[in-house]
């Protein structure tokens, strides 16, 4: 879909005219054109058009190839829900609805149906064997195998180092971890100099979560420590503070096996603090259990959490 078919969409999904529309803008004529595909408007027009529509119109860009940007759009942000919330139940419903939208049986959209799938079978189902088919499929429909070196990332589709990320969780998740941290610092080398690109700032961040949480599990807290605040840099410079909770709970774990018991108390603050902050309770209560365990009292943080606790 063209900017401009999506810019009639929202017209016409607002009930603006085009007059209505073109009013401070530009011509009515002008709104025909770009309707019409004859013209394409400057950055400062769409801007224009997008306020007037109640809509951020360049938060379409990666859809544009799509019969249905908008549809595919609101999937997306359903699935990184239920993703993360763990709810694969739902994701296996959206997955249902999904078949039935034309771009999702196409490439890229594709791509994220098998991942769900692969999710489904490992984390709900512990089904390794199926959760490693999946994968292996989609890495062999791209002339790709299970086996990563730099060579074979290095011009990679976007989508494909999703799989190769999933492919290390396998084998952290049936006790490889040796090989899963191998395969992750391999990914992390090849998108560093990507990762300030929007469709690989989500890859990045993961793939460094799960490195973090392969050696947290083989006991290398010191190399755990180093990544992890590099980690957390990019992600509070980059405005990106979804799973910034994640980051400061797994250096806070390691700062505690150290003896680095005041920093570990710090950062298990930070987590705290970010996961109230963003609601993120099934976090918080995971927290505070790990916390308990260790000994420390929740009055330490000076937090009031009786609102925040599912008891």
């Amino acid at each position: 879909m063209s900017i401009g078919k999506l810019i009639k969409h929202f017209r016409n999904c607002n009930g603006v005219t085009m007059e209505e529309l073109a009013k401070d803008i530009c011509t009515r004529k002008y709104i025909s054109y770009i309707e019409a595909d004859k013209r394409y408007p400057s950055v400062r027009i769409i801007n224009m058009i997008g306020r007037k529509l109640n809509e951020n119109l360049f938060d379409f860009l990666p859809y544009m190839d799509c019969d249905d940007p908008t549809r595919v759009k609101r999937m997306q942000i359903s699935f990184e829900f239920a993703r993360k919330n763990n709810d694969y139940e739902q994701l296996e419903m959206l997955n249902i609805e999904a078949i039935d939208v034309t771009d999702y049986n196409h490439e890229p959209w594709c791509y994220e149906i098998s991942y769900n799938e692969a999710l489904i079978a490992l984390f709900r189902d512990k089904d390794c064997e199926k959760s490693l088919d999946i994968i292996a499929k989609v890495l062999n429909a791209n002339g790709l195998n299970v086996e990563i070196d730099s060579n074979s990332l290095s011009m990679l589709d976007p989508n494909i180092f999703k799989f190769y990320n999933m492919l290390a969780v396998y084998m952290i998740f049936i006790e490889r971890r040796s090989e899963a941290i191998e395969k992750l610092e391999i990914i992390c080398a090849e998108i560093f100099s990507k990762r300030e690109m929007r469709e690989f700032e989500k890859t990045y961040i993961s793939v460094n979560l799960n490195l973090m949480q392969a050696l947290q599990k083989e006991g290398d807290h010191e190399r755990l420590i180093l990544i992890g605040n590099d980690l957390i840099n990019f992600q509070i410079s980059s405005n990106k503070v979804e799973r910034l909770s994640i980051s400061y709970a797994i250096l806070a774990a390691s700062y505690y096996q150290i003896e680095k018991i005041e920093i570990s108390k710090d950062y298990y603050y930070r987590s705290i603090f970010l996961c109230i902050a963003l609601n993120h309770k099934t976090h918080l209560n995971s927290i505070l259990k790990k916390i308990k365990s260790l000994g420390f009292n929740e009055d330490i943080f000076h937090i009031d959490l009786k609102n925040h606790i599912e008891l």
